[in-house]
C-alpha cells in the first residue's frame, strides 16, 4: 500500500473515532443529567408520599371525629324527638281530659 493511502485511511479512522467520541460523550452527559434528575425526582416523590400519608392520616382522624359527632347529633335528635312526642301526647291527653 501507498503511504498516502495509509495516511488517508488513518485520518478517516481518526475523524470517525473523534465523531464517535463526541457523540458518546454527549450521550454520557445526557445520561448523567437524567440520573441526577431521576434522583431529585425520587427524593421529591418520597417526600410527596410521606406528606400524602400524613395528610391521609389527618383526614382519617377528622373523618372519625366527624362520624362520632354525627352519631352524637343523631342520638340527641332521637332523644329530642322522643321528648317532643311525649310532650305532644301529654298535651293531647290534657286537652281531652278538659273537655
Amino acid at each position: 500500500m501507498n503511504l498516502t493511502l495509509l495516511l488517508n485511511k488513518a485520518r478517516k479512522e481518526l475523524e470517525v473515532a473523534s465523531v464517535n467520541a463526541v457523540h458518546h460523550g454527549k450521550i454520557a452527559q445526557a445520561a448523567e443529567q437524567t440520573a441526577k434528575a431521576a434522583k431529585v425526582k425520587f427524593k421529591q416523590t418520597r417526600k410527596l408520599v410521606k406528606f400524602t400519608k400524613k395528610v391521609a392520616r389527618k383526614a382519617e382522624d377528622q373523618a372519625e371525629a366527624a362520624f362520632e359527632a354525627l352519631e352524637k347529633a343523631q342520638n340527641r335528635l332521637e332523644k329530642l324527638e322522643k321528648h317532643a312526642r311525649k310532650q305532644e301526647r301529654k298535651h293531647k291527653a290534657s286537652k281531652t281530659a278538659v273537655r
